[in-house]
């Protein structure tokens, strides 16, 4: 991802909590959210993405101008407007994978 980000020209901060991904379809689906948001951005745009625990499930939320709302199937998605910036919560529920 930071290869495909720097050849786009869009700076990418990934912060990472204590607990990883409980199997390989969880950390697919969060790496191809973050790869389709990488790939909607503008050349310049800056993204911000963290993944980390919250009440027993695993959030990942991606933070910049103009983040389009990604393709879930089986993640709760919350949104918000902070003036310019998009707020996007992605909640996985870790018993579901």
């Amino acid at each position: 991802m930071l290869n495909f980000s720097r050849a786009r020209g869009i700076t990418y901060v990934l912060h990472i909590g204590e607990v990883d991904a409980p199997g390989p379809d969880m950390a697919d689906e969060v790496e191809e959210t973050i790869v389709r948001t990488l790939a909607a951005l503008d050349t310049g745009a800056e993204l911000r993405a963290s993944f980390y625990p919250v009440q027993g499930d695993l959030r990942l939320t991606l933070i910049g101008a103009s983040v389009p709302f990604p393709e879930q199937t089986r993640a709760a998605v919350e949104t918000r407007r902070l003036g310019e910036i998009e707020l996007i919560e992605i909640t996985y529920r870790v018993e579901d994978h």
